[in-house]
Protein backbone atom coordinates (compact mmCIF):
# COMPACT_ATOMS: atom_id res chain seq x y z
CA UNK A 1 0.00 0.00 0.00
CA UNK A 2 2.86 2.36 0.77
CA UNK A 3 4.43 1.81 -2.65
CA UNK A 4 1.28 3.00 -4.38
CA UNK A 5 1.04 5.92 -1.97
CA UNK A 6 4.62 6.92 -2.77
CA UNK A 7 3.95 6.51 -6.48
CA UNK A 8 0.90 8.76 -6.16
CA UNK A 9 2.94 11.40 -4.32
CA UNK A 10 5.60 11.27 -7.01
CA UNK A 11 2.99 11.77 -9.75
CA UNK A 12 1.52 14.73 -7.84
CA UNK A 13 4.98 16.30 -7.50
CA UNK A 14 5.63 15.82 -11.22
CA UNK A 15 2.28 17.38 -12.09
CA UNK A 16 2.92 20.33 -9.78
CA UNK A 17 6.33 20.83 -11.39
CA UNK A 18 4.58 21.29 -14.75
CA UNK A 19 2.14 23.95 -13.48
CA UNK A 20 4.39 26.93 -14.34
CA UNK A 21 4.15 25.92 -18.01
CA UNK A 22 0.35 25.84 -18.00
CA UNK A 23 -0.26 29.54 -18.88
CA UNK A 24 2.06 29.33 -21.90
CA UNK A 25 0.45 26.11 -23.06
CA UNK A 26 -3.06 27.56 -22.74
CA UNK A 27 -1.93 30.68 -24.58
CA UNK A 28 -0.53 28.53 -27.37
CA UNK A 29 -3.78 26.58 -27.65
CA UNK A 30 -5.82 29.80 -27.60
CA UNK A 31 -3.75 31.29 -30.44
CA UNK A 32 -3.81 28.12 -32.52
CA UNK A 33 -7.38 26.91 -31.97
CA UNK A 34 -9.12 29.72 -30.15
CA UNK A 35 -12.22 29.66 -32.34
CA UNK A 36 -12.92 26.05 -31.41
CA UNK A 37 -12.67 26.62 -27.66
CA UNK A 38 -16.17 28.12 -27.17
CA UNK A 39 -17.68 25.24 -29.13
CA UNK A 40 -15.76 22.74 -27.02
CA UNK A 41 -16.88 24.41 -23.78
CA UNK A 42 -20.51 24.53 -24.94
CA UNK A 43 -20.45 20.85 -25.88
CA UNK A 44 -18.89 19.95 -22.53
CA UNK A 45 -21.63 21.85 -20.69
CA UNK A 46 -24.30 20.10 -22.75
CA UNK A 47 -22.66 16.74 -22.07
CA UNK A 48 -22.63 17.51 -18.35
CA UNK A 49 -26.33 18.43 -18.39
CA UNK A 50 -27.45 15.18 -20.03
CA UNK A 51 -27.01 12.92 -16.97
CA UNK A 52 -28.97 15.39 -14.83
CA UNK A 53 -31.75 15.54 -17.40
CA UNK A 54 -31.71 11.74 -17.66
CA UNK A 55 -32.19 11.32 -13.92
CA UNK A 56 -35.02 13.85 -13.83
CA UNK A 57 -36.73 12.38 -16.87
CA UNK A 58 -36.32 8.85 -15.48
CA UNK A 59 -38.17 9.87 -12.36
CA UNK A 60 -41.07 11.28 -14.36
CA UNK A 61 -41.10 8.24 -16.64
CA UNK A 62 -41.20 5.77 -13.75
CA UNK A 63 -43.88 7.79 -11.94
CA UNK A 64 -45.93 7.91 -15.13
CA UNK A 65 -45.62 4.16 -15.69
CA UNK A 66 -46.51 3.36 -12.07
CA UNK A 67 -49.51 5.67 -12.23
CA UNK A 68 -50.63 3.97 -15.44
CA UNK A 69 -50.44 0.40 -14.16
CA UNK A 70 -53.57 -1.10 -12.73
CA UNK A 71 -55.86 1.11 -14.73
CA UNK A 72 -56.95 1.54 -18.30
CA UNK A 73 -55.14 4.86 -18.45
CA UNK A 74 -53.91 6.42 -21.63
CA UNK A 75 -50.31 5.31 -22.28
CA UNK A 76 -49.52 8.29 -24.52
CA UNK A 77 -47.78 10.22 -21.73
CA UNK A 78 -45.39 7.39 -20.70
CA UNK A 79 -44.65 6.63 -24.34
CA UNK A 80 -43.91 10.29 -24.97
CA UNK A 81 -41.54 10.33 -21.98
CA UNK A 82 -39.86 7.13 -23.18
CA UNK A 83 -39.35 8.65 -26.63
CA UNK A 84 -37.98 11.78 -24.99
CA UNK A 85 -35.58 9.61 -22.97
CA UNK A 86 -34.40 7.87 -26.14
CA UNK A 87 -33.89 11.23 -27.82
CA UNK A 88 -31.92 12.47 -24.80
CA UNK A 89 -29.65 9.41 -24.83
CA UNK A 90 -29.15 9.70 -28.58
CA UNK A 91 -28.25 13.37 -28.25
CA UNK A 92 -25.70 12.40 -25.58
CA UNK A 93 -23.99 10.09 -28.06
CA UNK A 94 -24.06 12.76 -30.76
CA UNK A 95 -22.54 15.30 -28.38
CA UNK A 96 -19.84 12.82 -27.38
CA UNK A 97 -18.97 12.31 -31.06
CA UNK A 98 -18.93 16.07 -31.68
CA UNK A 99 -16.62 16.60 -28.73
CA UNK A 100 -14.23 14.04 -30.17
CA UNK A 101 -14.35 15.77 -33.54
CA UNK A 102 -13.75 19.23 -32.02
CA UNK A 103 -10.86 17.91 -29.93
CA UNK A 104 -9.31 16.31 -33.02
CA UNK A 105 -9.66 19.59 -34.92
CA UNK A 106 -8.10 21.51 -32.03
CA UNK A 107 -5.22 19.04 -31.81
CA UNK A 108 -4.58 19.31 -35.54
CA UNK A 109 -4.61 23.12 -35.43
CA UNK A 110 -2.24 23.20 -32.45
CA UNK A 111 0.08 20.72 -34.15
CA UNK A 112 0.11 22.79 -37.35
CA UNK A 113 0.74 25.97 -35.35
CA UNK A 114 3.69 24.41 -33.52
CA UNK A 115 5.17 23.20 -36.81
CA UNK A 116 4.80 26.70 -38.22
CA UNK A 117 6.54 28.21 -35.19
CA UNK A 118 9.41 25.75 -35.58
CA UNK A 119 9.74 26.55 -39.28
CA UNK A 120 9.70 30.30 -38.60
CA UNK A 121 12.38 29.93 -35.94
CA UNK A 122 14.51 27.70 -38.16
CA UNK A 123 14.29 30.12 -41.09
CA UNK A 124 15.22 33.08 -38.89
CA UNK A 125 18.53 31.48 -37.87
CA UNK A 126 21.74 32.26 -39.72
CA UNK A 127 23.06 29.52 -42.00
CA UNK A 128 26.24 29.46 -39.92
CA UNK A 129 24.17 27.99 -37.09
CA UNK A 130 23.48 24.92 -39.20
CA UNK A 131 27.12 24.56 -40.21
CA UNK A 132 28.29 24.21 -36.63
Amino acid sequence: MEASSESFRLKIREALAQLPYLPRALSLVRRAAGKWTPAWILLLLLQAAIPVATVILSRYLVDSIVAGTGSQRDWAHPLFLAALMALLLLSGEIIRALIGWVRAAQAELVSDHIRLLIQEKASSLDMAFYDS
